[in-house]
């Protein structure tokens, strides 16, 4: 159980350390993305050409990774990085004929 100012992964929500609004918003985006990759692309990511970029959205997967790196951006940079991410994956689905809510 977790209490005010500590999330599930066990960084700090509040105060010092703590993840601002817009690193917090590009872990979330980025967490999004890679959801919609594994749930859409399990076959391919299992092929062994594939090996090292599963294996690196598997740890993006884990909240604590991503919000560690998007903590390592500046607020323009985890903003920018953000609105990149949604922005070719709404590309990548609308060129393969998906919606970015399926």
């Amino acid at each position: 159980m977790t209490g005010p100012g500590e999330s599930t992964t066990g960084a700090a929500t509040t105060g010092p350390g703590a993840p601002s609004a817009t690193q917090a918003a590009s872990a979330a985006t980025a967490g999004d993305v890679v959801a919609a990759l594994k749930a859409r692309l399990p076959e391919v990511l299992a092929l062994p050409r594939f090996a090292a970029g599963a294996e690196a959205l598997t740890r993006l997967a884990d909240p604590r990774h991503r919000e560690a790196g998007a903590a390592a951006c500046t607020d323009g940079e985890a903003a920018r990085l953000a609105e990149v991410l949604a922005a070719r994956w709404a590309a990548l689905v609308a060129a393969t004929g998906g919606t970015t809510g399926d």
